[in-house]
């Protein structure tokens, strides 16, 4: 190693050795890069470091490159030299085990993790040296100041083609990476280089579980087979679809019969969007909805909206991930975003943008229902989307979508006959049957291309069944008689699916016997499957068939996918991105519902409950990982998941990879179990409740998928437990007379009566009440906001009206309230559940017990925004002039929760307009129609140079205006808006602050280029002398500290304000050397930043021993005290 970095003399010589290095080890790894999850983060590690290495090495090249800077460079690369040898030893260990091509196939996964390179622990570490090196020349490229401009790109691009010449095999993506850089408009800090593919991966699942399911979906439309290019131009060319792409028309609405196209017309226009329009101020976002997939909650759809939109971001916001990154800390990063807090996000996302277009595939496909109404609650949530954001939407024609899309511009969809015909030669030309039959008869192409088009009727959904059907056909005449009897039109569809089915039914016993299991799965599931969650179920029914007491999943039985497409004649398909098995189109499973409904259902599928004996028979397989990660989980936290145990405890095991069915055979076995309970079932549920090791492992990953109750539920728990949760109430009845007691509490006080409360199963209630189950018990857990709760809180919460019958009628305690002092009033109130607030009411609850925060149930609704809520609420009496013990009216707790209509509602019942700082409150607000409430308020005539007054609950913003708070929280627009309005740009608050102050201080740089464009004072000092600009140093707002520089008129010392914002980023790194160079520059290293620490503390608190001890060589004060009064030795030892 030491010859080596002797050759490699100099900076450029240790950069160029790194760039060879980080080459070796992507050649090795490329091969295995989609293999496992381990190796493509690690592969995208490489490829990243690649990049800077790449960058830095071609500005180093430059001729004009400063003395004094390449000296600063030449000390910070310096560093990374320990880094290049430690990943140099890696590489030649790594190629002492090279799996070499003559071994004729690739080891199985199970073989390859025993291998040095990639084992956990190799690859690790390897990632460590990664980020590591990342971090070091991040410091480097500050010094740099390098941009990611076409210049720089173009030189990065032709060093990586040369790269990809001089390896084959090192596929480094140059398309891919320009397609990143060229969207990032700045520094080579882009998100990926400062966190890491990993880490952010982990964020995407945080603001959606369903983050990657639009992209794949997308892949596998677009790359379907006989797909044919120019599908859609006729679109193109109308006048409709030129107006939404150029903006003249918002929102675009292309309606269809089922069948045409529409999906395949969706993906033509997201591709079309991605290669066509795609700039780096423009964003494109898209769902695809599916009726069979769980898990698109409206929260879930605009959390892919904001993620999709995020890793498009010209200008990275720091909130998001600071807040995810607090959560992690804290461990409770399963808390995902609300849907406000997602909307809101989204907002502020979107304002980055010049234009974003959003494409939405079958609308119609989002459940439409009384209660949880995903389609319209998603219609309205995208239509309050900025007025940039362009909306185009697809579905079926359905008066109630019609309705919705009344004044919107309108856009028929239909399938060309030239797509039709395109497609049919495609697949005849792939059929070995009907290129045979055509060399006989060569007329018999254009008769198929002729007859199929024409009984289609535009329908490509039965062109595919009919071609697919004709393909089967070994005999020439047998393809004529079938194209002559082939059903017309939509009215015939169930026509050609009996076709199918009788297809199917012709298969010999076992494939038979295969499909129907297949098609019952895939009818039943309650969300889509994976490839592997479906292998697994059919194998546990082979197995129970081989061995009725097999106690293990032998995977010999597993099916290969080829059999599962085979054995269903076409009407199932296999996604190849996403990995997921569906029906080919939506109407084949209303096709199944229709022969359900005639009670035919024997002659296709099997009975629901099926599934729910499938999954108790996996769920009770004896695993001894399972038992392990038990024992583990009875002495961790509540947070501990199957994930962390994989981490930490057991590397080479993954719940997902080894049990792949596992997680939705606990999540849903007991709602397919509700169907019908035959003998049979029973038995297998009570052997499974009997067995401590399955029944906690399962409760486990059924609360991993279930947000709400991943904080609110038990952890361990009998039998009982889970029978009330899912409503099995003849099993709930088995257990009690097995012995099980009915009352008892585990460590947080649940009993089975808040189970079967909280998830609405009314008569699962009565039983366990008529069997003597404590209406009154209450949760306990000290610190948490649900503790002190009966089960007459969570059917309130949850809305459940029968279950808060039954428990008023067998005694709850209507105004029980918790140690936060909530009713159930409360809890029905905070959600909008009109029917449990009146309910409740009607039986005499307390219109005005004050709460946690002191709010009484009005002030709850109207603070969350539930207009409904409170209109019924002061129907019935409640009390409008009652103000919080904090001193806030009502109109400003729905100001502050951004609620439109609730403030309308209130203005026109009398409320004061200036009676209480409304205006200030909605000028802060998180409510994605923040500045539509401002407009409302200053239009019903609210001061906009009001000051917040005395108040208990608001003290530390006493003497602000609606201008400072907006400014504070960074909302730009509405900081327009206000100045707009006659809002004073230099007011100041009680402790002479500017907004450009709080702006500066919060690091929110668009709002200082807004006050500063509006002639703000850039002098103006608060009560302790300080300028916004040497705040804004002080804290490490490098960007805010150049525009305030740029500004100013005056002689100042730049270097040293600039070095001064970098100290808290060097000393988070621990980077000695920069930090030399850093108070060099004249960086003041006892100031104050964040929490009022100096680097001192944050040096302690990271564990850089090294740089304490150099900082406190040049002056630093090891008795600083914070805010929190502690010192450096103390935030050491913390």
């Amino acid at each position: 190693m030491a010859e080596a970095l002797g050759v490699a003399s100099g900076v450029v010589g240790i950069v160029s050795f790194g760039i060879e290095l980080c080459q070796g080890l992507l050649e090795y790894y490329n091969s295995w890069k989609d293999a496992e999850s381990e190796v493509t983060t690690t592969y995208n590690s490489l490829q990243d470091l690649t990049k800077i290495l790449l960058l830095v090495k071609s500005t180093l090249n430059d001729q004009d490159l400063k003395s004094e800077i390449f000296v600063k460079v030449h000390d910070s690369i310096a560093l990374c030299e320990g880094g290049i040898a430690d990943l140099s030893k890696k590489l030649q260990k790594i190629q002492i085990f090279s799996l070499r091509d003559t071994v004729g196939e690739r080891l199985l996964s199970q073989a390859r993790r025993a291998l040095y390179p990639f084992k956990k622990s190799t690859l690790i570490k390897l990632q460590e040296i990664v980020e590591d090196l990342q971090d070091r020349l991040h410091f480097t490229l500050t010094i740099l100041d390098i941009n990611i401009s076409l210049q720089n790109f173009d030189i990065v691009s032709g060093q990586l083609r040369l790269l990809s010449v001089k390896a084959d095999k090192t596929q480094i993506g140059i398309g891919n990476i320009q397609s990143s850089l060229a969207d990032i408009d700045r520094k080579i800090d882009t998100i990926e280089s400062i966190y890491g593919s990993e880490y952010l991966r982990d964020f995407y699942k945080w603001l959606s579980p369903v983050f990657d399911v639009f992209e794949k979906r997308q892949h596998d439309i677009f790359e379907l087979p006989g797909r044919q290019d120019g599908t859609w131009e006729w679109l193109q060319s109308t006048q409709e679809f030129k107006d939404w792409l150029s903006g003249t028309n918002r929102i675009l609405w292309c309606p269809g019969q089922p069948g045409v196209g529409k999906t395949v017309l969706s993906s033509s226009i997201i591709n079309h969007l991605k290669t066509q329009v795609k700039q780096s101020n423009i964003g494109i976002a898209y769902l695809y909805c599916d009726y069979s997939n769980a898990l698109l909650t409206v929260p879930n759809l605009i959390g892919s909206l904001l993620q999709q939109l995020f890793q498009q971001c010209p200008k990275v916001p720091g909130g998001l991930l600071e807040l995810y990154k607090i959560r992690k800390s804290n461990n409770t990063e399963t808390v995902r975003l609300t849907l406000r807090e997602c909307s809101t996000f989204l907002r502020d996302v979107i304002e980055t943008f010049s234009d974003v277009f959003v494409v939405v595939d079958g609308l119609d496909e989002c459940p439409h229902r009384e209660i949880d109404d995903i389609r319209d609650q998603l219609l309205d949530q995208l239509k309050a989307l900025p007025l940039k954001t362009q909306l185009l939407f697809t579905s079926r024609d359905l008066p109630a979508i019609a309705l919705k899309f009344a004044t919107d511009r309108r856009l028929e969809i239909h399938a060309s006959r030239h797509a039709i015909e395109g497609y049919l030669q495609a697949r005849i030309n792939n059929s070995k049957n009907l290129r045979r039959h055509i060399q006989r008869k060569p007329d018999l192409r254009q008769a198929i291309i002729d007859t199929v088009a024409q009984k289609a009727d535009g329908m490509f959904l039965l062109v595919r069944i009919y071609i697919d059907l004709l393909a089967t056909k070994n005999v020439l005449g047998m393809v004529e008689s079938t194209l002559r009897n082939l059903p017309e039109g939509l009215k015939e569809l169930d026509t050609a699916y009996d076709d199918v089915i009788t297809r199917i039914q012709n298969q010999d016993d076992d494939d038979v016997a295969m499909a129907k299991q297949i098609l019952t799965w895939l009818y039943y599931a309650a969300r889509p499957l994976t490839l592997q969650e479906l292998r697994h179920s059919l194998a546990v029914n082979l197995v129970a068939e081989a061995d009725p007491d097999a106690t293990e999943l032998d995977e010999a039985f597993l099916p290969d996918e080829e059999v599962i497409a085979s054995v269903c004649a076409g009407i199932v398909t296999c996604h190849a991105e996403s990995n997921t098995v569906s029906f080919i189109h939506y109407t084949t499973k209303e096709y199944f519902k229709r022969r359900i409904d005639r009670q035919q259902v024997e002659r296709f599928l099997h009975l629901e409950v099926s599934i729910a004996e499938t999954c108790l028979r996996y769920l009770s397989f004896e695993r001894e990982e399972l038992e392990q990660f038990v024992i583990a989980k009875r002495e961790k936290p509540y947070w501990y998941t199957f994930q962390k145990y994989t981490q930490n405890e057991c590397p080479e095991w993954d719940i997902d990879t080894c049990y792949p069915l596992f997680r939705y055979a606990a999540r849903y076995w007991g709602d397919h179990a509700n169907s019908l309970l035959r003998q049979v079932t029973k038995g297998l549920i009570m052997k499974f409740v009997m067995q401590p090791t399955a029944l906690a492992a399962s409760f486990h990953a059924l609360i991993e998928q279930e947000d709400l109750y991943l904080y609110y539920f038990p952890i361990f728990f009998s039998g009982l437990y889970l029978a009330s949760f899912f409503g099995l109430n003849e099993i709930v009845m088995m257990l009690l007379e097995a012995g099980q007691q009915i009352n008892t509490k585990n460590k947080q006080n649940w009993t089975a009566l808040h189970m079967a409360a909280a998830r609405g199963h009314a008569v699962t209630v009565q039983l366990l009440v008529d069997r003597g189950a404590d209406v009154n018990a209450a949760t306990y857990k000290p610190n948490y906001v649900a503790s002190g709760s009966t089960a007459l809180h969570w059917a309130a919460g949850n809305g459940h009206e029968k279950v808060l019958e039954v428990l008023l009628e067998n005694g709850a305690e209507i105004d029980l309230q918790t140690p936060g002092h909530e009713t159930a009033l409360h809890w029905a109130a905070q959600h909008g559940h009109v029917g449990a607030i009146t309910l409740l009411l009607n039986k005499g609850a307390n219109l005005e017990v004050h709460a946690g925060h002191w709010l009484t149930p009005l002030e709850s609704a109207a603070s969350r925004g539930e207009e409904a809520a409170v209109r019924v609420l002061i129907d019935r009496g409640a009390d409008l002039s009652n103000t919080t013990d904090s001193g806030r009216p009502l109109l400003h707790l729905a100001a502050q929760g951004g609620c439109v209509e609730v403030v309308q509602l209130l203005l026109k019942t009398g409320c004061d307009v200036n009676g209480g700082s409304a205006l200030w409150a909605a000028a802060g607000s998180q409510s994605q129609r923040r500045d539509e409430l401002v407009r409302l308020l200053l239009k019903e005539g609210a001061d906009v140079s009001e000051r917040l007054g005395d108040s208990a609950w608001l003290d530390e913003y006493k003497g602000e205006t609606a201008l400072h708070h907006s400014a504070r929280e960074g909302f730009d627009t509405t900081v327009r808006l206000l100045l707009e309005n006659g809002a004073e740009v230099d007011a100041r608050n009680e402790d002479g602050e500017t907004s450009l102050h709080l702006a500066a201080v919060e690091g929110c740089e668009i709002v200082v280029q807004v006050l500063l464009e509006q002639g703000a004072d850039v002098a103006a000092k608060n009560q302790t002398g300080e300028t916004a600009l040497q705040l804004a140093a002080r804290i490490g707002h490098e960007g805010i500290v150049r525009h305030l520089l740029d500004h100013l008129g005056e002689e100042i010392n730049s270097q040293a304000l600039l070095a001064t914002a970098k100290i808290f980023k060097v000393a988070t790194a621990g980077d000695e050397k920069a930090m030399q160079v850093l108070i060099e520059d004249g960086a003041d290293i006892t100031i104050k930043g964040q929490d009022e620490e100096t680097a001192l503390h944050v040096a302690a608190k990271e564990g850089h021993v090294a740089l304490s001890r150099f900082l406190l060589e040049n002056g630093a004060n090891i008795n600083a005290l914070n805010r929190y009064e502690m010192t450096p030795i103390s935030k050491a030892l913390d």
